[in-house]
């Protein structure tokens, strides 16, 4: 059974052509996924619907077979990790 799941999710920005479209990723225990794609293609958004920083529509998120789409980002226990410690400018690199 899938640890984290996304069922359906879609992201739509106003009245524009969907940025997400309906995918259903689910990530075991332990797995890695990757998610290769060129810039602008959403895999960030992907990773702010799993950490509850971003919203989307319609979508089921379930983390650990509960779901949790009305939990709260610190509830989740879920982290994200940006790839440039410049979004952090008191963090030395």
């Amino acid at each position: 059974m899938a640890k984290i799941r996304l069922i359906y999710v879609q992201k739509v920005y106003g009245d524009r052509s969907p940025v997400i479209a309906r995918v259903s990723p689910a990530i075991a225990r332990h797995d890695v996924r990757v998610f290769p794609s060129g810039s602008g293609c959403g895999k960030s958004t992907l990773l702010q619907m799993f950490a509850g920083l971003e919203d989307s529509t319609p979508n089921e998120l379930q983390i650990g077979g509960r779901l949790v789409n009305d939990i709260p980002t610190a509830g989740r226990s879920v982290a994200r990790v940006f790839q440039r410690t410049s979004r952090f400018p008191h963090i030395a690199a």
